[in-house]
């Protein structure tokens, strides 16, 4: 795929907030973009009503569209240009609908759980929403937990708190509550906000919420297969905490085709996070029985070096729960793009 490095125009063009809004891009979202200007191996694009700056070693015909995934973050916001659809498609169904609906109002989940966690708004937020700290505190005790997972009970737990579930688990417990989930409290959230009249500053909160649920909703529906589709992959968004920093680990999770007759299927994921000191971090597992393999993708030189000291405790610790370890590495480097592209498999093994 056509790669393109995007950032803000001049100053003064594409508007004063272009450079805050990239940043707040993340791994894997797809957005919609038209070539305005191209000249020179430089463009630019409008998305979403923004223009910005495109640098790219291919021709970009001028008025065309396109779109565009995100790959990397650091050390330059990079994106790929998706392959057109097959002409002469059938038509869409109501979930291929709801997805192009979707995609473009995509946000971070963790902005609006910062929003609430933040000393300088969170008591000016509860008071136009009409919440005490008393309320919405162990909620969110409950969903952001002090670090990411590091135990596979406490990763299923985070993916059953994601919200991926969310109307699956209110249809298990019919009229009984529910357990809670993010979807559940961000819902809640959105609809005190739709009773209070809290001006601009719920306006903005509000804005950030469905920005969220969009990003849940379109994991979501990528997740879910469409008849006749032999591929399947679960997409996750696992917010946590780090003092009071709020942190967000995206997990994709597929299974590939087994071998020969009996051979184990392969289950593969794709970790990114980012965290302090270690800054931008990507990993590739892969699982076949019960041998797994794991390559660490970092662009900092300094990173590379604590987590190689530390490769010795991750083979410690995937023995210690019945693993056998193969490739342990870390990669200096941004990870080469591909799909997590698998055949369907009923269920996620409980194992992967």
């Amino acid at each position: 795929m056509d790669e393109l490095r995007l950032g803000p125009l001049p100053a003064g063009r594409g508007g004063a907030d272009t450079a805050a809004w990239l940043r707040s891009w993340q791994l894997g979202q797809v957005v919609r973009a038209q070539v305005l200007e191209s000249a020179g191996g430089a463009a630019t694009l409008s998305i979403a009503g923004r223009q910005v700056s495109a640098a790219t070693g291919v021709f970009l015909p001028r008025g065309a569209w396109m779109n565009l995934v995100v790959t990397a973050l650091t050390p330059t916001l990079t994106v790929s240009v998706l392959p057109p659809p097959a002409r002469q498609q059938p038509a869409q169904t109501p979930q291929e609908r709801h997805l192009q609906a979707l995609v473009p109002r995509q946000g971070s989940v963790v902005a609006p759980l910062q929003a609430l966690l933040d000393p300088a708004r969170r008591v000016n937020l509860l008071s136009l929403l009409g919440i005490g700290a008393d309320t919405l505190d162990p909620a969110l005790e409950e969903l952001l937990p002090q670090g990411p997972p590091r135990s596979a009970e406490a990763l299923r737990g985070a993916f059953a708190r994601s919200g991926l579930y969310h109307e699956a688990g209110r249809a298990l417990h019919g009229a009984g509550p529910a357990a809670l989930d993010l979807k559940d409290l961000l819902l809640r959230l959105l609809a005190g906000i739709e009773r209070a009249p809290g001006g601009q500053a719920l306006a903005a909160l509000s804005a950030s919420i469905e920005g969220a649920l969009a990003t849940i909703a379109v994991n979501q529906l990528v997740s879910t297969p469409s008849p006749g589709q032999d591929t399947i992959y679960w997409v996750f968004q696992v917010p946590f905490r780090l003092g009071e920093q709020v942190h967000r680990l995206a997990i994709t999770l597929g299974c590939g085709a087994g071998g020969e007759a009996g051979e184990a299927r392969e289950w593969k994921a794709l970790l990114a996070l980012e965290l302090p000191r270690l800054g931008s971090l990507e990993a590739e597992v892969f699982l076949r029985g019960v041998r797994v393999s794991s390559v660490i993708y970092s662009p900092c030189a300094s990173s590379v070096g604590l987590l190689e000291t530390a490769l010795h405790e991750l083979q410690a610790a995937l023995e210690a729960a019945g693993l056998q370890a193969g490739v342990l590495r870390v990669h200096h480097g941004p990870r080469a793009r591909s799909e997590l592209d698998q055949p369907s498999y009923p269920g996620v093994y409980r194992r992967a």
